[in-house]
């Protein structure tokens, strides 16, 4: 039976040519300043908050493809680095962070589906 469904076309499908997630090397760097917001917000610990962001994730193939120096591997990530600026409010809580930011996108890559601008809500816990 499998035989027979191999054959129509059916069965086990191909393995996908890329990772869904798109690479094997990802590397970031952020710069943030921020400061307390006066009043009632800032004995509660609310913060406002600027920052640019600039990364990448890259097939290691492509990477080692450009030669193999590392000039040229540093090169290569830099051309298809993303990038993006934002402000926002950080509000603390007991389990950790909520930030509510307005961003926007200096870079981005052709596949990418991001829009120029927009909302983004961020949630980061805290174990201790």
């Amino acid at each position: 039976a499998a035989a027979a469904a191999a054959a129509s076309g059916g069965g086990a499908a191909k393995p996908p040519l890329r990772d869904a997630v798109g690479g094997d090397v990802s590397a970031t760097a952020t710069a943030a300043l921020s400061t307390p917001l006066p009043g009632k917000l800032a004995a509660a610990g609310v913060r406002a908050q600027v920052f640019g962001t600039v990364g990448g994730l890259h097939a290691l193939g492509d990477l080692t493809a450009t030669g193999g120096s590392l000039a040229r591997v540093a090169g290569s990530f830099v051309r298809g680095a993303r990038a993006c600026v934002g402000a926002g409010i950080v509000v603390p809580t007991g389990i950790g962070r909520i930030e509510f930011n307005l961003t926007h996108v200096l870079r981005k890559r052709p596949e990418d589906a991001a829009r120029r601008s927009g909302w983004q809500v961020g949630v980061s816990g805290s174990i201790v």
